[in-house]
């Protein structure tokens, strides 16, 4: 996770199309890095609740209909 925001960072430092990114380019970069992190952790949480969940009901749940 963290890995992935030097990534980002380290991209848009050097492209040469963008000279000298202001406050906001930065602040939009990191509000959707943390969005996009907090939607993939939500959707993990679902699915595995959902495997367990079925687990325990005795029949097996199909992650892709859940997500679909």
């Amino acid at each position: 996770m963290l890995l992935r925001l030097v990534f980002l960072i380290v991209d848009l430092s050097s492209r040469s199309d963008v000279d000298a990114p202001s406050v906001g380019v930065w602040s939009d970069l990191w509000i959707s890095f943390w969005l996009y992190e907090f939607v993939e952790a939500v959707s993990l949480w679902v699915v595995l609740c959902s495997l367990l969940l079925g687990e325990r009901a005795g029949y097996a749940v199909d992650a892709g209909k859940l997500l679909a």
